[in-house]
C-alpha cells in the first residue's frame, strides 16, 4: 500500500467514525478537571498500514500530577 492509498483509507475510516467522535468530545470536555488548561487530541495510525488507529486525549494544566490522578 502506498502512502497515498494509506492516507485515503485512513481518511475514509475517520469519516466513518466522525459522528461518534463528535458525540464523545463534549462528554470528554465536561469530564475534564477544573485545573486543566489544554486538551490535545492525537491520532496515531498503525505502523503496519492495516487501517487501525488510536485516538489519544491528553490534558495539560498547572499541576499535571494532580490532573493525571483524576479518575474519569
Amino acid at each position: 500500500m502506498s502512502e497515498e492509498e494509506f492516507i485515503a483509507e485512513l481518511l475514509k475510516s475517520l469519516e466513518k467514525h466522525s459522528d461518534n467522535a463528535r458525540e464523545q468530545i463534549p462528554r470528554l470536555i465536561e469530564s475534564l478537571p477544573q485545573t486543566a488548561t489544554r486538551l490535545d487530541l492525537q491520532i496515531f495510525p498503525a505502523q503496519d498500514g492495516d487501517g487501525f488507529f488510536n485516538i489519544r486525549a491528553s490534558v495539560d494544566g498547572p499541576d499535571l500530577y494532580v490532573i493525571n490522578k483524576v479518575t474519569l
